[in-house]
Parts: C-alpha cells; sequence; structure tokens
C-alpha cells in the first residue's frame, strides 16, 4: 500500500524565526516517522516521509498529489495540533478516500478531544506507532474495519470507537533502524552544542523514564525498557557503513540509566574500531569516573545535563531532586577526560522568586559547563503540572505563545518583566565572560567547530534582542 507519513509544515505559524531555527533550535529529522516508515517498509509497503520542517504546506500537498497514497500518518506535538487539522482537511480535498490518522504526544494526550474540532481524521495513534500503524495499513489493504486494532481510536458513522490500549514494545531490539534513507540528512541543520562532526544519525538505546519531573509528560512510558548492547552498536555500525555516518546522538531520556550496559556499548564500540562520535544525556547522580572514562575513549564527546535550578527548594517543587553539591564535581570529572558538557537550566518555576532565579544564573556560571543553555518553564499538555496549571501562574491560551524560549507561562511569584529580564541576564551573564570566551576558542579544533561558535553568537545575539519569538 501507498503510505505517507507528515509532518505538518512550521509555514503554518512558526513558532521560532529562521534565525532562531538555525541556531538555538535547530531542525532534527523526525525520528518517529522515520521508525514507523522502517517497520512499513519492512512490511512491504511503499513509504514516503514528508517532513514540514523543511517543506512548505504547498509543498506536502504537492506530495500528496503526487503520490496519491490510500493512507496518510500525521505525526504532531500537542502545540502543532491546529497544523495538524489544517493539513488533514487539504489532505481530503485533494481525495476524501485517504485514511487519515494523526499520532504523537498531542493526540496520546487529548485522545477523542482531538475528534471535536475536525472531522477530517479518521483515527489517532495512541503512543508507541510502529506496530499500530503496520496493523492498521495492513487492515486497510485488506479491505478490513480497524475494530480491534489495539492503539487506536477511531471516528466512525457510528460514533468513536475507543479499541484497547497497546501494550509498549518490550523487545525494542525487534525493531528496524530509522529509515534515514527516507529524508534528505545534508538538508538538516542541528542545534549548536548538539554536534560535532556530520553526517549525524538519531538514535534512542532505551525508551521510558522512571523520573517524575513535574513538567514532562512521559509519552514512552514510566519505566525504561533497554535494548542490548550489541543492538545499539550493529544500528550505529550500519549508518556508519552505509551512510557514513560519523555522529550519533542519543534521544534517550537518561543513557546511563544503567552503569555495565553503558559499559557494555562503549566496549563493543572500541572493540569494533567504530569511527563514532557521539552525544547523550545523563543525570549526574547516574554517572562515575569509571563510566566517563570508558565513555569517552569509546567515542562519547558531550554529556547533557539536566540541572534546571540551583536552588533546592525548587528541585524538590520540580520533582528533580538533584543533590546540588554533586553537580559541580560531576561536570569537572566530565571535563577531566576530554567530554564537553551541556547543562540545561529552568526559569519561572513554579513558585520560584526573581531573586532565586539570579541565584540559578549564578549556579550556572558557578558549575562552569562547556555548554548552557536556559528555558522557561513550559507545562506541556500531558504532564503532571499541567491540569492544575492555573493555580500556580499565568498559562496564555494562545498555542504561539508557548515553547520553551518563550513566555507563555508566568509563575505568580514573579512577573513577566522579571522573567523577561531572567532570560535575558542568564545568557548575557554566561556567554559574556571573558574566561568562558577564551576557554571558546581554545577549543576550536576544525572548520565546523568556527561555523557552529558563530552560529551560536548569532543565536544568543537574537535571544539578548528579542528576536526568539515568531516573525
Amino acid at each position: 500500500m501507498k503510505c505517507v507519513l507528515a509532518m505538518p509544515s512550521w509555514e503554518l505559524s512558526d513558532s521560532h524565526t529562521k534565525a532562531m531555527r538555525s541556531t538555538v533550535a535547530g531542525i532534527w529529522p523526525p525520528p518517529g516517522l522515520m521508525s514507523i516508515a522502517a517497520v512499513l517498509r519492512e512490511a512491504g509497503h511503499d513509504v514516503t516521509i514528508l517532513d514540514g520542517t523543511l517543506l512548505s504546506h504547498k509543498k506536502i500537498l504537492d506530495g500528496i498529489r503526487k503520490i496519491m497514497p490510500s493512507f496518510v500518518g500525521i505525526s504532531s506535538v500537542s502545540l502543532m495540533w491546529p497544523k495538524a487539522i489544517v493539513l488533514a482537511k487539504e489532505i481530503k480535498k485533494i481525495d476524501s478516500d485517504i485514511y487519515v490518522a494523526a499520532g504523537g504526544p498531542g493526540p496520546s494526550y487529548f485522545r477523542e478531544k482531538c475528534f471535536e474540532e475536525t472531522d477530517c481524521i479518521d483515527a489517532l495513534v495512541i503512543r508507541e506507532g510502529e506496530y499500530t500503524v503496520r496493523e492498521m495499513v495492513a487492515r486497510l489493504e485488506k479491505g478490513e474495519d480497524l475494530k480491534g486494532c489495539q492503539g487506536t481510536i477511531l471516528k466512525t458513522k457510528d460514533g468513536i470507537i475507543h479499541n484497547p490500549e497497546r501494550p509498549l514494545i518490550e523487545n525494542l531490539d525487534e525493531l528496524p533502524p530509522y529509515a534515514i534513507d527516507m529524508v534528505d540528512m545534508h538538508a538538516y541543520q542541528p542545534p549548536v552544542g548538539h554536534f560535532s562532526r556530520l553526517p549525524i544519525a538519531q538514535m534512542m538505546s532505551a525508551r521510558g523514564c522512571h523520573l517524575k519531573c513535574i513538567y514532562c509528560y512521559r509519552v514512552n512510558g514510566k519505566s525504561i525498557r533497554l535494548r542490548s548492547a550489541k543492538n545499539v552498536v550493529d544500528e550505529m555500525e550500519y549508518y556508519v557503513e552505509n551512510f557514513g555516518v560519523k555522529e550519533i546522538k542519543f534521544w534517550d531520556d537518561l543513557f546511563t540509566y544503567d552503569k555495565q550496559r553503558v559499559l557494555d556499548i562503549c566496549d563493543e564500540i572500541i572493540k569494533r574500531r567504530l569511527d563514532i562520535t557521539w552525544f547523550c544525556a545523563s543525570r549526574v547522580d547516574t554517572i562515575n569516573e569509571e563510566m566517563l572514562k570508558r565513555m569517552a575513549e569509546a567515542g562519547c564527546w558531550c554529556i547533557l545535563y539536566g540541572i534546571e535550578t540551583g536552588v533546592p527548594k525548587n528541585q524538590k517543587t520540580i520533582k528533580k531532586n538533584l543533590d546540588l553539591s554533586r553537580v559541580e564535581q560531576t561536570i569537572r570529572l566530565t571535563h577531566k577526560y576530554r567530554i564537553k558538557s551541556f547543562a540545561t537550566f529552568i526559569l519561572g518555576i513554579p513558585g520560584e522568586t526573581y531573586e532565586e532565579g539570579l541565584q540559578t544564573i549564578e549556579f550556572a556560571k558557578k558549575i562552569n559547563a562547556f555548554y548552557t543553555e536556559f528555558f522557561t518553564f513550559t507545562p506541556f499538555p500531558g504532564s503532571p503540572v499541567y491540569e492544575n496549571i492555573e493555580k500556580l501562574g499565568t498559562l496564555s491560551s494562545k498555542l504561539e505563545d508557548i515553547g520553551m524560549h518563550k513566555m507563555g507561562f508566568v509563575p505568580f511569584s514573579m512577573t513577566r518583566d522579571q522573567l523577561t529580564t531572567l532570560c535575558s541576564k542568564a545568557y548575557r551573564s554566561v556567554y559574556m565572560r571573558p574566561q568562558y570566551v577564551i576557554r571558546l576558542f581554545l577549543s576550536i579544533r576544525s572548520w565546523l567547530d568556527v561555523k557552529n561558535i558563530l552560529r551560536g553568537a548569532v543565536g544568543i545575539s537574537n535571544m539578548l534582542l528579542g528576536r526568539h519569538t515568531a516573525d
């Protein structure tokens, strides 16, 4: 069956200017669509990815007209749902017989409420889509209905049908590698600080998260499912040998969850002598010197640590619960093995005062990570804090105001002007320190490093000048 997997075009209502998308935000290929595409292709279907992060709304529709698929799957996060509705409506105008399904974090949280705003979407795919979409397409190809198809909610002439939930995929080793050949890898521009070599491929060596941060919607489940070390490195080797990939970005929420598996992955990379560098995320309390040493030997060049706040009270508020005394020690240990550190922080946490925001900025300067990024607190739909957010602050009703570099939420404990000042002061305080600038230039090893420094400088300048909002 001819299938199209699509991401709505950002051109409908950009959340960032083009300058910010190419610097701070960056543009990645869609990993979810590439994974579903790989599974559908393995099942014998003709699959095309139309990615709206690169294609205009018109070009996506032109692609639909040219291919004339029987099935279109639209991926959407909550904030892009209005764009998904517009895309579905236009697809139905092309051919009302095209079966249109929508999935992603938005539909997985809002569920049947999604049908209240449109009659152009035939089904919702809840949570993981690989096996659900495969079964949907197989049934549709045979002319069967989708009643009983796990992981879907259907809109039929007889009403809405809630099919049983599909269990999360336990054996992730069964999944094929992402279909990176279905996208133009060279057309994407990853954000500064997230890559050191090109071309770069994305991977997930695990899914799910057992932590309870109040701002996160754990769409991949509340427990961690791990791929085997051999399977992870097999995929890395596949990308290196078949596509000339030089770097891997791991999207795991917590790559260092299982110490022995991390060591096994590193040993396997070293044994195979893969020419690969990679980036991953960790907590400061799930990593140690033995792991860092082996990770460095296996090509790890940067580790992202989600610190979020330098105030113990606010650590408890967001349920991150980090021991802040370990943060600086772990950052220093990371640098000891010539792995760069990337620290993230959140400003505007519920209950956070302006003075506490200043403390977090000072803490960011103190730990002296190689890269530092500041977000504003964003209560995404599905997160534990979302349902009661009106008790904690003011949340804009406009989707275009929502985003991790915007002011969609302002806690009652500070004013909007104070939050704006904190965001500007944070980047200025961290990145304009003479010692930071000197360290940055001493780290240059290639022309790509120079290019990234210039891109980063443009991005920071745009943020300081208030150009990070929509055009």
